[in-house]
């Protein structure tokens, strides 16, 4: 046979060979991967269906009025199982790749009130609900009854998909930075959407921090129960964005901010804001001008630490 034919031949069989397995055969094995993290049938538990969905559509009909919450953190992909436990309680079990560990975990830091049981990188459990989040994977599990058989197997199948996940994920460099001194342990939230800068505090309807997918906003409570303040850190993807934010921030919230790092309400309060290189640090509601002062200031040389 003519070389160049024979050449011409392998060619056109790699291309089909390329066109059937791709891309539908390589989703199809994402697909079975995501789905085999989820646990298989035991003598207890019988599985009664299975789905995956990754169309934004598809997504939208199934969350049913949250799925705007996990698009803006990335969502890639879900799979799901309904359970039957003991031939009588219903159980479903869900495992969303989220592209991320941030954004696992912005979603858990979203959903939960309460980091209460060692499962994952954190997790929590509140009557017939689990959740948490290891790696890219923000996992929940949900029981129509709360009876304490349920929750111990709902236990048992959230240490099965931790182990099938098997390793963890690390978070930006940004978190190691955030002052541990009066700060209320688990409170630290991860966004991307300037409508959640209000979680535990009303600060602004409008976008005053500049925040969206390329930022990595942390908000962070500090204090006692009964006398909370808040600081808010944003890092952006370079000084000059950085430094645009903070001239928006300051101009829509207290213009005087700009020529004074913090100020005293009539209430006593402290506020205060400054921008480090591509950082910018935000506090509210600080019971003193020298609690304000520590988080700005300590935050500051974290950061020139971490970025030396």
């Amino acid at each position: 046979m003519d070389r160049s034919v024979y050449i011409t031949k392998s060619c056109i069989l790699f291309l089909l060979l390329s066109f059937l397995i791709s891309p539908e055969t390589f989703s199809m094995k994402d697909d079975t991967s995501l789905m085999g993290l989820l646990p298989g049938e035991t003598h207890s538990l019988k599985l009664e269906s299975e789905q995956i969905i990754q169309a934004r559509e598809d997504f939208y009909a199934y969350i049913n009025g949250g799925a705007e919450l996990y698009l803006n953190y990335g969502f890639h992909k879900l799979a799901k199982r309904n359970y039957l436990f003991e031939e009588t309680y219903e159980l479903k079990a869900e495992v969303f790749d989220m592209g991320s560990p941030a954004n696992a975990f912005g979603v858990f830091s979203y959903s939960k009130d309460t980091a209460n049981i060692d499962l994952g990188q954190g997790g929590q459990q509140m009557g017939s609900s689990l959740i948490f989040w290891q790696d890219r994977y923000f996992v929940s599990i949900f029981a129509h009854q709360e009876r304490d058989e349920i929750k111990d197997q709902m236990i048992r199948m959230g240490r099965s998909i931790s182990k099938a996940i098997g390793k963890e994920g690390a978070l930006p460099p940004v978190f190691k930075i955030i002052p541990e001194e009066s700060l209320v342990s688990g409170s630290t939230f991860y966004f991307h959407h300037h409508a959640w800068q209000n979680k535990y505090r009303y600060i602004s309807n409008d976008n005053v921090f500049n925040i969206d997918e390329h930022v990595h906003a942390l908000l962070n409570q500090y204090g006692d129960p009964g006398n909370r303040y808040f600081f808010l850190m944003v890092e952006y993807p370079s000084v000059q964005s950085a430094r645009k934010a903070y001239k928006k921030a300051t101009g829509r919230i207290l213009p005087y901010l700009r020529r004074h790092r913090t100020v005293e309400n009539d209430r006593g309060e402290w506020m205060g804001c400054e921008v480090k290189d591509k950082l910018l640090m935000f506090v509210l509601d600080a019971p003193s001008r020298q609690k304000a002062t520590y988080l700005l200031e300590q935050t500051a040389e974290n950061y020139l630490r971490l970025t030396k």
